[in-house]
């Protein structure tokens, strides 16, 4: 449940200013408490009763015990499991141990959160959001009656920005996925808050022909016959942070998705993974199809996280790279990235958590959140 505006903090202002999937809804049931490592710091989601959903920092104030390591909910407070002080959902120290009155003015960091098809959204940010949450279902023109959110997470070991910048570079898609000659991205929107574009392969090869099928087989890549990329996708990129990526010009809802790429540590990220499904709406073969069709997506979509990692972990970028004509949509995403962070040391030296000048893109600083000319342009 989201509060008022001025109780909440930014989580970790070296990143966007922006929605960032953090867990599923079923990981906290009511009256339970989890650790959780995000964008770099320790923080904990702990239910109330009634199935409301809190996040704070998981640092106690008193001698920095870990809330989610041992901690309860007890009368609707989060209890430290060190000495027993109570929090309430706005950080504030409520009670001691024992009986003694708890000194004012005591309070831990709460981070603002929502839940949408049963996905926990963060914003990392101290005002109130100025991105319009994605209707995915909208554009799909569906309700959620219509579909299954299949849900899927894994940890990968390289910078999360790597892999958020992909969704952006339609020029990888045939080559990592190799799936086709070449591609290229259109850009279709632009606006301080999202970017839309629309991925082009070209020389697509023939996917489930005798001589791809045998291709795969030699490179040791046959689990990708699962999931070919060899369509044109169009993904949305909301905030630099939460995408939604679907087929283009194709009718349904399969292959169609809602991404964030959240960090844990500066070279770690979940990948967390929200793919829609038809519903079919007949309870046992409903069942049926959702588990099998569940698997299946997990797997294939693991392979395609598979190839990434493969380039990724092992990128070394040079200093103002040469950028081509078919790189403006990853430009105008660096430009995105980079402008919505907040802070006004981070974007000084070298860090993975942005691209900064040695990307060889001009971009403001940003100091509140109203600033939305802070895009100068590129030099590329």
């Amino acid at each position: 449940m989201v509060g008022t505006a001025q109780k909440f903090v930014a989580l970790n202002p070296a990143y966007p200013r922006s929605w960032w999937i953090v867990a599923w809804s079923s990981d906290v049931e009511p009256g339970q408490v989890i650790p959780a490592r995000l964008l770099e710091r320790d923080v904990v989601l702990w239910r109330e009763s009634d199935g409301r959903l809190h996040c704070m920092s998981a640092v106690c104030a008193h001698l920095g015990a870990n809330l989610g390591v041992g901690g309860e909910v007890v009368d609707n407070r989060i209890q430290c499991p060190f000495h027993g002080w109570r929090y309430d959902d706005e950080g504030r120290l409520t009670a001691l141990g024992g009986p003694g009155k708890p000194r004012s003015g005591v309070c831990l960091p709460t981070y603002q959160i929502i839940e949408r098809h049963g996905g926990v959204f963060l914003w990392n940010g101290a005002d109130e959001p100025d991105i319009a949450f994605p209707d995915l279902l909208g554009q799909l023109g569906v309700s959620e009656d219509d579909v299954h959110f299949t849900k899927h997470r894994w940890l990968l070991p390289y910078p999360a920005k790597h892999f958020c910048e992909n969704n952006s570079d339609g020029a990888h898609f045939p080559l990592v996925h190799d799936t086709g000659g070449w591609g290229e991205s259109v850009m279709h929107d632009e606006t301080p808050t999202m970017i839309r574009a629309e991925h082009k392969i070209h020389d697509a090869r023939p996917w489930w022909s005798f001589a791809n099928v045998l291709r795969r087989v030699r490179k040791r890549e046959i689990g990708n016959i699962v999931a070919p990329v060899t369509g044109d996708l169009v993904t949305d990129s909301y905030g630099a942070t939460l995408y939604t990526v679907r087929l283009s010009g194709r009718p349904g809802v399969t292959g169609s998705a809602l991404y964030s790429f959240t960090p844990v540590e500066e070279n770690s990220f979940y990948v967390m993974e929200m793919m829609l499904m038809p519903r079919l709406k007949i309870p046992l073969v409903d069942s049926v199809f959702h588990y099998v069709l569940d698997h299946a997506m997990e797997f294939g979509s693991w392979t395609l996280a598979r190839q990434e990692a493969a380039v990724m972990m092992h990128r070394h970028e040079p200093e103002r790279p040469p950028y081509s004509s078919y790189d403006r949509a990853t430009v105008a995403f660096r430009r995105m990235w980079d402008g919505r962070i907040d802070s006004r040391s981070a974007l000084d030296g070298t860090s993975v958590r942005h691209n900064g000048q040695g990307a060889g893109i001009r971009v403001k600083k940003v100091s509140t959140p109203d600033d939305l000319d802070r895009v100068e342009g590129s030099q590329a």
